[in-house]
């Protein structure tokens, strides 16, 4: 890996569609700006708003058979690994572990501005964390399974600066995996 500083770009396209749906890339440039590299590309829409989900978080809770982990476990296992998460991105406040899903507690700290978001960077990062909890059990798992793709985000609503989430393995696939999805809420 290089050390020499890049350039990130962002196109947003308009396209026919109107201010309903904008197509993105994000792509970076080599230093003589000849050859484009694209790091990823999609589209975001503006469609009607639909009733938010709702769960019984005492029913979620009894779900979770086996254990509670602190925010401290959840980050000393990751430390481990070689992850070492700053105070603004340290928002796992408790992790609950069950059968191939976790129910974790999510807080932004103090340190972030959460005035201009509808759904903040630090949450979103903080809901990927959560799924760490599928594979703390595991004794061989010494190296971190980072996120690579995203089907698709619904953002209902403003999301608080506390919220609860669920993250569990999506439908045909196991923790053994060497590549997995999440459905995380």
């Amino acid at each position: 890996v290089a050390s020499k500083p890049i350039s990130i770009a962002l196109l947003a396209n308009f396209g026919d569609s109107g201010l309903e749906r904008v197509n993105f890339e994000v792509y970076s440039s080599d230093e003589d700006n000849q050859a484009e590299v694209i790091h990823c590309q999609g589209y975001a829409e503006i469609t009607k708003k639909v009733m938010a989900l709702t769960h019984n978080l005492d029913e979620l809770k009894t779900r979770m058979c086996h254990g509670e982990l602190t925010s401290k476990v959840v980050y000393d296992k990751f430390s481990a690994m070689g992850l070492h998460y700053g105070p603004s991105f340290r928002g796992i406040e408790t992790l609950f572990q069950g059968d191939f899903e976790v129910l974790a507690k999510v807080k932004l700290s103090k340190l972030a501005d959460n005035t201009d978001f509808i759904l903040h960077p630090a949450i979103m990062d903080n809901a990927l964390q959560a799924s760490i909890g599928l594979n703390l059990e595991k004794s061989d798992q010494d190296t971190p399974r980072l996120p690579f793709a995203l089907d698709s985000v619904h953002i209902h609503d403003r999301c608080d600066s506390q919220i609860w989430v669920g993250v569990r393995l999506a439908k045909g696939y196991s923790p053994s995996d060497s590549l997995f999805k999440l459905d995380i809420e």
